[in-house]
């Protein structure tokens, strides 16, 4: 038998172990970098910091957990075992809290499960006589604000945002004139009944300069809601603390091309919309079924559109800080409008 080969078959075997060692050392060498412990500047770990919780800027933390409704999957049961008997699933509760108690939620709309939803505690009072108006005439009035209003909250922005500031950026939850006109204030009638056609006119909510603009808004239901993004950059609009499981979702506009329009189905008030990429960026929306409400300008003034059948009303007005006023209107023919002021006081809350 001819040997000559043998050598070269050797050495070939040789080289073949060779690389496999090679590449086990490899191998194992990766393996540690992935599982390695993050870098330190010298002895202290790094360790990236937190982000601010958004509850700090925000006018209302909505108290409300979203649950995952997804059914969780049912052990398969051994052929031998007989099926369970089937039970009839209850039927599904109204998502307007309609089983809260009376007065938990400081209005009486959300026991009866109508107009609208409040999703937080609020302080409610109620001014004493009943205020005149004419037929056919807008309801017109002011919001004001007694005393001092309290110190806004400063926001840290970053150095993206930072750039479009040249004054430091706080929270607004308490928008006042010189004269105590209190801005941003819903004023809307809560018992009004009837069939109301949707506006087509957009309302458009703005992301610009990391900032909701507007701040506070009032749709009504079904009308759309166009939102856009002016900044080069992204952000996300988050309404997923809604009460209604139709209201809610997170989408994100990367750029200033992005836009969405949406419409709310049901009444909710106050319908929050967050970015979580930028957490001090929130904005409020009021939902009604009917067209009579308003959003108080800069100076407290409002005006609630003319329509309404002569009878007697409730007129709120809703602040996202300073709690809610009702009062009484009477709508009748031949009569005078009286002054129609609604006065909160910061420091009953």
């Amino acid at each position: 038998m001819d040997r000559a080969g043998t050598p070269l078959i050797s050495k070939l075997i040789f080289v073949a172990l060779l690389a496999i060692c090679v590449c086990l050392v490899v191998l194992i060498a990766q393996n540690k970098t992935r599982n390695s412990p993050p870098e330190t500047a010298g002895s202290q770990l790094v360790v990236p910091q937190e982000t601010t919780p958004a509850d700090q800027w925000d006018a209302e933390p909505v108290r409300l957990k979203v649950t995952n409704n997804l059914r969780k999957p049912t052990p398969r049961q051994p052929l031998t075992t007989p099926p369970a008997p089937q039970v009839a699933a209850s039927p599904r509760q109204p998502e307007a809290l309609s089983n809260v108690p009376n007065g938990q939620y400081g209005s009486p709309e959300v026991a009866a499960g109508t107009v609208t939803a409040e999703v937080a505690p609020i302080s409610v009072t109620t001014i004493h006589g009943t205020a005149m108006y004419p037929a056919g005439m807008p309801i017109v009035g002011q919001a004001l604000l007694s005393g001092e209003p309290p110190r806004e909250t400063p926001i840290s922005l970053d150095p993206t945002c930072g750039r479009y500031h040249q004054k430091p950026l706080t929270t607004r939850h308490y928008v006042v004139s010189d004269s105590g006109g209190l801005a941003n204030v819903w004023v809307y009638v809560q018992n009004a009944t009837g069939s109301f056609s949707t506006p087509t006119e957009e309302v458009v909510l703005d992301q610009a300069g990391c900032e909701y603009q507007p701040y506070v808004f009032a749709v009504m239901t079904k009308q759309p809601v166009r939102i856009k993004n002016s900044d080069p950059f992204l952000h996300n609009v988050n309404t997923v603390s809604s009460v209604h499981s139709a209201h809610r979702f997170n989408i994100a506009q990367p750029n200033q091309t992005k836009m969405d329009t949406k419409r709310f189905e049901r009444p909710e008030l106050p319908l929050k919309f967050m970015c979580n990429v930028h957490p001090w960026m929130l904005a409020y929306a009021g939902v009604f079924e009917h067209p009579f409400f308003a959003i108080t300008d800069s100076e407290g003034r409002f005006e609630i559109p003319a329509g309404l059948p002569a009878g007697r009303y409730t007129l709120a007005a809703r602040h996202l800080k300073a709690g809610k006023i009702l009062r009484e209107v009477e709508i009748a023919e031949g009569v005078s409008a009286e002054p129609l002021t609604m006065t909160f006081d910061p420091s009953a809350h």
